[in-house]
């Protein structure tokens, strides 16, 4: 059982994954895509509740978001397959686009699921992100649709 891996490959157009895991429990799975306009971010798991899980998602987001602005791209948060996520999700997404409007990024979530966007709707976090479901070159057009969250791991 490994104490902690981390795997992270930054290659431009292909696509990336950080993992991290702890006394061999699988924590998280953060992958995106990078074309030269834009990165994508894509969530592996349905559910984001776990603490430590929420920790290193809010580190690989703004480590994106920093790579993002340093080669002046688009930042698409995907939430295709998210269902549900804590309230210290919203936080960590709040700080992504404080970092976003301090580096002058243009940052832009997708595909909620209408309970998502709710809640979003509900804590008044819509006034604060751009929502894009309806422009494909907005949502990354050529990125590979990924796998449901239930079948990235298993057979």
């Amino acid at each position: 059982m490994a104490l902690a891996t981390i795997v992270l490959n930054v290659s431009a157009g292909n696509l990336v994954q950080k993992r991290r895991s702890i006394i061999g429990a699988f924590i998280m799975t953060l992958r995106f895509h990078e074309t030269p306009d834009k990165i994508t971010i894509f969530f592996s798991d349905a559910k984001i509740v776990d603490e430590n899980q929420i920790q290193e998602i809010g580190s690989g987001l703004l480590d994106i978001c920093q790579r993002a602005a340093s080669c002046s791209k688009r930042l698409i948060v995907d939430f295709r397959g998210v269902r549900f996520m804590s309230s210290a999700m919203l936080n960590k997404f709040l700080l992504l686009a404080k970092a976003a409007k301090q580096h002058s990024l243009d940052l832009r979530l997708s595909n909620l699921a209408p309970e998502m966007l709710e809640v979003f709707r509900i804590t008044r976090l819509n006034r604060c992100f751009r929502f894009d479901d309806d422009d494909p070159d907005l949502l990354g057009a050529g990125v590979p649709n990924p796998k449901p969250p239930n079948t990235l791991d298993g057979p």
